[in-house]
């Protein structure tokens, strides 16, 4: 699953530059039809950059712990199909793995009014090997540049989240607008979790 890739863990550090938001999260807003037009996750992944796990606000097993600058790079695109490499460090050598997605539209309790808004995938069922159980992530937000935040049902009781920085804003942090969307729908409650290494090499 894609967990075991995403869930490395070379350092933790408390989210930093917090503004007001929501103490535990607001999953309402993953199909309200407000945050739709930031919900496109082909937009958000079809690009040629790599996105850089940033941090997540859950706790990552230790046995990841070697693991280090893990990113993404879009293999191949379309309506039904997101498939991309993860690269990273271990033991400080690199190395690499397939993961394949199969796009998906998730709507949750919102009306037939909302749903007919939503054009594009918004999700994404992933697997380590075609044909094997998948692990389901649904993009919340992205600004199309700089940052993505992809919920994790599996984590917190259904409120986990991911955040991906491209290589402009991974030194420095989540952009203004990106944080603040990060405190309503991920929680101020739950510890932040800082997985990014300020000294990776960014390719």
């Amino acid at each position: 699953m894609l967990i075991c890739v995403l869930a490395f863990l070379p350092f933790i550090s408390t989210f930093h530059g917090a503004t007001a938001g929501q103490p535990y999260g607001e999953t309402r807003m993953d199909y309200d039809k407000a945050y739709i037009e930031h919900q496109d996750i082909i937009k958000a992944f079809n690009r040629s950059l790599k996105q850089w796990l940033y941090g997540t606000n859950f706790k990552i097993p230790q046995s990841y712990d070697d693991y280090k600058c893990i990113s993404f790079k879009k293999d191949n695109v379309s309506m039904t199909q997101l498939n991309f490499t993860a690269y990273y460090l271990k033991d400080s050598q690199p190395g690499l793995k397939q993961l394949y997605g199969t796009l998906c539209k998730y709507n949750g309790d919102a009306d037939a009014d909302t749903v007919k808004l939503r054009k594009q995938p918004n999700c994404i069922k992933l697997s380590v090997t075609k044909g094997t159980p998948e692990e389901e992530f649904r993009l919340i937000y992205s600004d199309y540049q700089k940052c993505s935040i992809l919920r994790a049902p599996s984590q917190q009781s259904g409120k986990g989240c991911i955040v991906l920085l491209t290589v402009s804003a991974v030194r420095t942090g989540l952009p203004k607008t990106c944080n603040a969307t990060y405190q309503n729908l991920c929680g101020t409650e739950y510890t932040f979790h800082k997985v990014f290494d300020d000294n990776c090499k960014l390719t």
